[in-house]
C-alpha cells in the first residue's frame, strides 16, 4: 500500500500567496440558506463537474438550497516563517455553497461516495485574500 503525501508549497518570488495554515483574528460570518430549483442546480452540477470529466465523475445537488456566507476578517496572516512576521491584512468576502453528492453506479444502482460542499463563487476585497485564496 503507498501512502500519498501533501505536496510541498514553493514560495515563488513575485507570488502574492503565503502558505497555509492562517490564522483568523476578529472574524464574523453570517450565513443565509436560500431555497434554490434542483434543476438549475443540476445545471451548475453538470458544467463543473459531470460535462468536463467526460462521464468520470456524476454530482448532483444533495439540496434545494444555496448557502451564502458573510464574513468579516480582521486580522488574518499566516503562521508559517518567515511569512508570519510580515504582518497581516483584514478583508470580507461572501461565499455562495451548494451541497452535492457524487454518486457511482454499481450493479445498476446508485450509490452516494462522497458529500460535499461545492463553492463556486468567492469575492472578497483584498487582493492578499484573492491570492491566497487562489493559492489553497
Amino acid at each position: 500500500m503507498t501512502t500519498s503525501r501533501n505536496p510541498v508549497f514553493h514560495y515563488l518570488n513575485g507570488t502574492l500567496g503565503f502558505p497555509a495554515p492562517f490564522y483568523e483574528g476578529g472574524s464574523m460570518m453570517y450565513s443565509f440558506v436560500f431555497s434554490s430549483d434542483l434543476d438549475k442546480l443540476q445545471k451548475v452540477c453538470d458544467a463543473w463537474f459531470n460535462v468536463p470529466s467526460g462521464g468520470e465523475v456524476y454530482y448532483r445537488p444533495l439540496l434545494p438550497i444555496v448557502i451564502a456566507t458573510f464574513s468579516n476578517n480582521a486580522a488574518s496572516n499566516p503562521l508559517t516563517p518567515p511569512f508570519d512576521q510580515w504582518g497581516h491584512t483584514a478583508y470580507q468576502e461572501v461565499v455562495f455553497s451548494i451541497m452535492v453528492v457524487r454518486l457511482k453506479k454499481k450493479g445498476g444502482v446508485w450509490i452516494a461516495e462522497h458529500v460535499s460542499a461545492f463553492v463556486p463563487y468567492i469575492f472578497v476585497d483584498n487582493m492578499f485574500a484573492l491570492a491566497a485564496g487562489r493559492e489553497v
